[in-house]
């Protein structure tokens, strides 16, 4: 794994950090429930399919991510694009 797919993947998981819960306490119907069965969800897409840190698989994880966080990672891969492009090697 690159280290872009690494800064990924520790974005994506500090983001849903918070959402997991022990099963054992989450109550059937309850919004912790609901919050789990979304996080399974994204690690079983995720999981399946290729982890790249580019704006194909950030798009394909969109319906998973804030629009804050979508965002923001879009700009830094542009970010990262332009910084490539002045930096290019001879």
């Amino acid at each position: 794994m690159n280290l872009r797919a690494k800064y990924v993947t520790l974005i994506v998981v500090a983001s849903l950090a918070p959402l997991w819960a022990d099963a054992s306490a989450i109550q059937k119907g309850s919004s912790r429930d609901q919050a789990l069965a979304v996080v399974r969800s994204f690690y079983q897409f995720h999981v399946a399919h290729n982890k790249d840190f580019t704006v194909r698989n950030i798009r394909q994880r969109k319906r998973w991510l804030t629009p804050e966080l979508f965002g923001l990672l879009l700009a830094e891969l542009k970010r990262e694009a332009e910084e490539s492009k002045a930096h290019r090697r001879p």
